[in-house]
């Protein structure tokens, strides 16, 4: 199993990434492939990715 933590710049860590089943390098390598693949899909379409709702209720 790994579990990764996710980093963004200048905030510091922010979620933790858990995947099982394949080798932990291969886990590893199946995150960053999701994520970048989320995340050129959301550039793609020029839309904002999901963010955590920090209580803002307007």
């Amino acid at each position: 199993m790994t579990s990764p933590p996710a980093r963004v710049v200048d905030t510091g860590i922010v979620a933790a990434v858990t995947v099982s089943g394949l080798a932990s390098d291969s886990d590893h390598q199946f995150i960053v492939e999701s994520i970048r693949a989320y995340l050129n899909e959301n550039a793609r379409h020029k839309t904002k990715p999901m963010t955590a709702d920090k209580g803002n209720k307007s």
